[in-house]
């Protein structure tokens, strides 16, 4: 799936803003990093165009770079038995198929309810509906980020971490304490080094705006300060 033509970027926000196709998003995005990470096939009952349409919504959250290993066939009759991480099928050939085949496939309805199984938004993914609803270019910019400076595959829990690294390093220190217990661990482990001085300058920088903040962040930046003077060579 290409960024270009019928499936440019602009083209499919203003897709996805017609009835409630954002709030489904986040149902297929959840369930291509489910399929991904559970070596299922991901089935979007849909006809090929706008199986197309769908799929190229849910590339738009993750860096360009796995998007391209998304391998998928948008016309397909027998769903959980032919190659591909995403196949797109009719609702008459779902039907026809067998269960064994069906039991190594995640299924994404866009015209049935949302499946009970679906998980709850978290922050990145509500992330995800706000910047296509309202500033596109935020969300290229998170996805840009995660592409060039980490290093995560298609599981959800690490890009609600990599989201709350980007957001410490963009906006004024906040006082949560679920952003840094995610931050910072997820820096040290799946960032590249010049995002770990980059973080490491940002905290040290805003010191004095910790001052009133809980000992759980206080001891969690001193911390990371001091792995990354070793790690960093800084003093």
């Amino acid at each position: 799936i290409r960024p270009t033509g019928e499936l440019s970027c602009e083209r499919i926000v203003d897709w996805l803003g017609e009835g409630e196709r954002v709030d489904r998003l986040l149902e297929l995005v959840t369930s291509l990093f489910r399929a991904k990470t559970e070596d299922k096939q991901l089935v979007i009952v849909a006809d090929p165009e706008e199986a197309a349409r769908w799929l190229a919504a849910a590339c738009l959250a993750v860096p360009l770079r796995m998007s391209r290993e998304v391998s998928f066939l948008l016309a397909c009759e027998q769903p959980g038995l032919v190659g591909g991480d995403v196949c797109g099928t009719t609702r008459e050939a779902l039907g026809r198929a067998q269960d064994y085949a069906l039991a190594s496939c995640v299924t994404f309805d866009p015209a049935a309810p949302a499946g009970a199984d679906y998980v709850p938004a978290d922050d990145y993914l509500d992330f995800v509906t706000m910047s296509l609803e309202l500033n596109p270019a935020k969300l290229l910019d998170f996805t840009a980020f995660v592409g060039d400076h980490c290093d995560i595959g298609f599981n959800l829990g690490l890009f609600e971490a990599a989201f709350q690294l980007w957001s410490l390093l963009r906006d004024d220190l906040p006082d949560d304490e679920g952003t840094y217990a995610l931050a910072l661990p997820f820096a040290e482990a799946h960032a590249d080094e010049a995002t770990r001085e980059q973080l490491a300058n940002r905290l040290t920088d805003g010191l004095d705006q910790l001052e009133g903040a809980s000992p759980a962040i206080l001891l969690g930046a001193l911390g990371y300060l001091l792995r990354a003077g070793r790690s960093l060579g800084s003093d």
